[in-house]
């Protein structure tokens, strides 16, 4: 019997494992868990009202949002380089930066100008009771109405420890900004990013890899499998059995970014742009956003030009328009037209 009983839980098991099981399950359980359909927050009639305390999260913020490898690391840095400003690195990153024993010394030889990307977490370990690891995999879509109040808690957190006006640089952040925009009215959204092709390229490596052995060679360093997995369940295309090509995947990843970053961002940066005009594009950055800090040469000198050819060893023109174009048209279908 216990011979029976183990053969069929294995089997259960194995069931449950299955992908159309497992996205049936998590169907189920979001519909279960929804929150009851209560139209509005009624007023409490023992309110008193005449003295409106503001909350803490009104105090002025600037989040940047850009996808990995967009330069969000070097507009981090450079915002990291002026006194008025306290610049926080990837709050989300799963090095948990206010960690000092489980953090790590390691520095991307890429991010030039770059020693280390904690010290503005220490003195920050109570971050730890706030802080889920399942931020960088789940919920990658947040809307306006999402309650989430320890990653509430945790960003109030780091604007709370400022010294001077808060700078908080996010990767995980773009399907994110309804309810970021909600939650912190007063704060500035700053938008990065960068051409797709150079962006993918920067993100796989293209030293042993091109279009005809991607998808045997591809290697996932920057969770491309990992979000298209979780977002599949508001952009259905995303899915690896519709979508198999790991460039189709990015671009669709990128385009709808793009639109998030468009749609509430308060200014938007083009990356290129930011390489060839630095002085220029800081300056209407910072008009854009309101400030008027001086730029110390040792901004202008974390910039430099980028090879805007690199996509060119990787494929051809005809090749990447070719997967773009149909991701548009597949766009097009989706979104309403305005």
């Amino acid at each position: 019997m216990s011979k029976l009983k183990n053969v069929s839980l294995s089997l259960f098991f194995k069931f449950l494992q299955h992908k159309t099981v497992e996205d049936a399950l998590v169907s189920l359980i979001q519909r279960a868990t929804r929150k009851p359909s209560l139209s509005q927050n009624y007023t409490n009639p023992y309110l008193d009202t005449s003295n409106q305390i503001q909350p803490n999260n009104q105090d002025r913020a600037i989040f940047i949002t850009g996808r990995f490898r967009s330069g969000s690391t070097l507009l981090w840095n450079i915002f990291r380089q002026i006194p008025l400003f306290t610049s926080y690195y990837e709050p989300f990153n799963e090095r948990r930066w206010f960690d000092t024993a489980g953090r790590g010394s390691k520095v991307d030889k890429t991010h030039l100008g770059v020693e280390d990307y904690w010290t503005e977490y220490n003195g920050l370990a109570n971050l730890d009771k706030y802080y889920d690891e399942n931020w960088i995999s789940e919920n990658l879509f947040m809307d306006s109405a999402t309650v989430l109040p320890a990653m509430e808690a945790y960003i109030q957190e780091l604007i709370s420890h400022a010294k001077g006006m808060p700078v908080l640089q996010f990767n995980r952040i773009d399907f994110r900004l309804p309810w970021l925009r909600s939650h912190f009215p007063s704060a500035s959204i700053l938008h990065i990013y960068r051409h797709p092709r150079n962006q993918f390229c920067s993100c796989i490596g293209t030293q042993n890899t091109n279009k005809d052995s991607v998808v045997k060679k591809f290697h996932d360093g920057f969770y491309l499998n990992l979000w298209c997995e979780d977002l599949k369940k508001q952009y259905p295309f995303l899915a690896k059995k519709i979508t198999p090509h790991p460039y189709m995947r990015f671009y669709y990843l990128w385009k709808l970014s793009y639109i998030f970053g468009k749609e509430y961002a308060d200014y938007s940066i083009c990356f290129e742009t930011l390489c060839q005009e630095p002085e220029t594009i800081l300056k209407e950055t910072f008009q854009a956003l309101k400030l008027t800090p001086e730029i110390p040469s040792k901004c202008l000198e974390l910039i430099v030009q980028q090879d805007q050819t690199k996509w060119t060893r990787f494929a051809d023109d005809q090749w990447f328009s070719e997967i773009e174009q149909h991701c548009e048209r597949q766009l097009d279908q989706y979104f309403p037209v305005r």
